[in-house]
């Protein structure tokens, strides 16, 4: 009998399907462990993603601040309430590097400097505004502003505060720019040498709110 002293019932994780080319991330929950099976809240019923038994589910959790993964091979889809997955331990649970990409909804006020590059007309400046964040993952940020960005923006700097942790100040550089009504622009920043504390504070941030609203759904469908 196996020992995963990492795991526990009513632990929030992150499970994507590992044989899609999509490698979206949803939250879920431990519902129960046994032996080396796990019960999760079934996160992809009201994404309306498909499944089926066998696939190899991949499975991210928060432990000590640090993120581990392990595979797991999905054996049962019940679909009772709340729906569940039963899913067999694969190997090891591993400490993880790669970033979490899962796209978590906020609003927050974000200041932000993009710093223009120098032409032949005049040198490089910095223009400065204030932006609505949408989301955020451990990756990059999806804003949105009423000023107008210009295309041959790149390099920015955002200064922000997720609830309950201190400001950051984090580098990234413009990847995506789309023109919005009455001149506003929405932009896709993605960081740039993440500091390692922020990276922390972000990850513990999206984990503790999807808690937070896993719990709260839970407690509106025992109602």
């Amino acid at each position: 009998m196996k020992n995963f002293p990492l795991l526990r019932a009513g632990q929030t994780v992150l499970v994507a399907i590992k044989n899609k080319e999509e490698k979206e991330e949803y939250f879920s929950k431990i519902e129960n462990i046994e032996n080396k099976y796990i019960y999760l809240n079934n996160p992809f019923e009201e994404k309306n993603v498909k499944i089926k038994n066998g696939d190899t589910l991949q499975i991210f959790i928060l432990e000590n601040n640090e993120v581990y993964d392990f595979a797991g091979s999905l054996l049962e889809i019940n679909f009772g309430n709340p729906p569940e997955l039963k899913v067999e331990i694969l190997g090891e649970i591993n400490q993880n590097q790669r970033r979490i990409s899962m796209r978590f909804p906020v609003s927050l006020s974000v200041k932000y400097e993009i710093f223009q590059p120098k032409s032949f007309f005049r040198s490089s400046y910095a223009i400065q505004g204030i932006a609505l964040a949408r989301n955020i993952s451990i990756g990059g940020m999806l804003l949105e502003t009423e000023n107008k960005i210009h295309n041959n923006s790149s390099n920015i700097t955002l200064h922000f505060t997720l609830p309950a942790y201190p400001t950051m100040d984090i580098k990234g550089e413009i990847k995506r720019l789309a023109s919005l009504p009455n001149h506003r622009s929405e932009f896709v920043v993605n960081f740039i040498d993440l500091d390692p504390n922020d990276r922390e504070n972000i990850i513990r941030y999206i984990f503790d709110s999807q808690k937070k609203h896993i719990l709260e759904k839970t407690v509106l469908e025992k109602l």
